[in-house]
């Protein structure tokens, strides 16, 4: 199956509302447990919002709540299986960022073998939702070259697919603005929840 892409799973209002917070709040993106460097300050993780916190941060709190149901909704239709959300991260990407082909589950078949030895961190993820907030930039595709499928991000919309091998993906460089998304990765393994 190719990964699904879904136009308008959220509201143009709510992609705007995330889109203003990003550029009105970047100390918020200061993130020392980011272990992912690329990503270094550019995520805010769910975990650490409350709904009880001052606003904006509650109503961000609650509209990252309402895009990981909306995906774990997604993963079920289209999939036929039920997975709890592991990580949800509220995302921007820098003009000249990119990402190189890779699985969120396991590693690269190319990977060196001292690598491949250790067990892969999130082996325990089954599917993945991404978010797109906005789309007034250039580039920024996700790829699949296992499906020979390039996908040009809008906003409001969502890809969902496993987070296994079968499903390796890149993104193309971003080029002329930011680029706004939010990430979400599911288990099957209630122990993983977050």
């Amino acid at each position: 199956m190719a990964p699904v892409k879904i136009e308008n799973a959220l509201t143009p209002d709510t992609c705007d509302f995330l889109a203003k917070f990003i550029k009105d709040n970047p100390k918020a993106f200061i993130n020392e447990a980011q272990v992912i460097g690329q990503f270094k300050n550019k995520t805010l993780s769910y975990k650490i919002l409350h709904r009880n916190m001052q606003e904006p941060f509650g109503s961000v709190e609650r509209t990252l709540n309402y895009a990981r149901f909306l995906g774990q909704t997604y993963v079920y239709k289209n999939f036929g299986e039920l997975a709890f959300p592991d990580n949800t991260e509220l995302t921007f990407w820098n003009p000249g960022d990119s990402m190189s082909v890779h699985s969120d589950n396991s590693w690269q078949e190319d990977a060196p073998d001292h690598v491949k030895d250790m067990e892969h961190p999130t082996n325990y993820r089954d599917y993945s939702v991404i978010f797109y907030l906005n789309d007034d930039y250039e580039g920024g595709e996700i790829y699949f070259p296992n499906h020979d499928i390039e996908i040009s991000p809008k906003k409001g919309m969502a890809v969902v697919f496993p987070s296994n091998g079968d499903y390796n993906h890149g993104v193309k460089e971003i080029k002329n603005s930011q680029r706004f998304t939010i990430p979400v990765w599911y288990s099957k393994q209630l122990v993983y929840a977050e």
